[in-house]
């Protein structure tokens, strides 16, 4: 059973009707999803919604395809890592190298398998629980560091106080 925080998504799918199953099947596992029906149209939402984790993205789409979107997505400057799948009709070895080359971390060939999906999904579930700790564990070092600076420097101003004392 997965225990991991639900993730925020950005879905890309310029096909109405399977863009609608793969929303269906992502809000039924309580994910929170941004549906876009084009590259140009994601570009814009993971601009404005830093809190995205994941890009599930169709390949083949009529203004900018899903292997240009990865590496206009990967340019982006973010604050958290973007997990990226490549979801396509394309099954190939040379069009899983050629997404993975363009920045997708995962690939699901189509006819679309929803277990497979929820699979992967829980996969990147794991990676940003992963990386959540991590960036709070950072924080809490940082905290650390600061504070450890702050009693040096009061070592510092003791021991100058003490040097002086004792030369008077």
């Amino acid at each position: 059973m997965n225990h991991y925080p639900t993730l925020t998504i950005l879905l890309v799918e310029d096909h109405s009707q399977t863009r609608q199953a793969i929303l269906t099947a992502l809000v039924g596992w309580k994910h929170s999803v941004f549906p876009t029906a084009s590259a140009l149209e994601a570009l814009d939402v993971l601009a404005h919604h830093p809190e995205i984790q994941m890009m599930i993205t169709d390949w083949v789409m009529p203004d900018i395809d899903g292997l240009e979107l990865c590496r206009l997505a990967r340019s982006l400057e973010r604050d958290r890592y973007l997990h990226i799948l490549m979801l396509t009709a394309r099954s190939g070895k040379e069009d899983l190298v050629e997404a993975l080359e363009s920045g997708a971390d995962l690939f699901l060939a189509k006819s679309l398998n929803l277990s497979e999906l929820r699979f992967q999904l829980q996969a990147v579930q794991r990676a940003a629980y992963l990386e959540q700790q991590l960036a709070e564990r950072l924080v809490e070092v940082q905290s650390q560091n600061l504070e450890l600076e702050r009693r040096n420097e009061e070592l510092a101003r003791a021991r100058s106080e003490a040097e002086q004392a004792n030369e008077a």
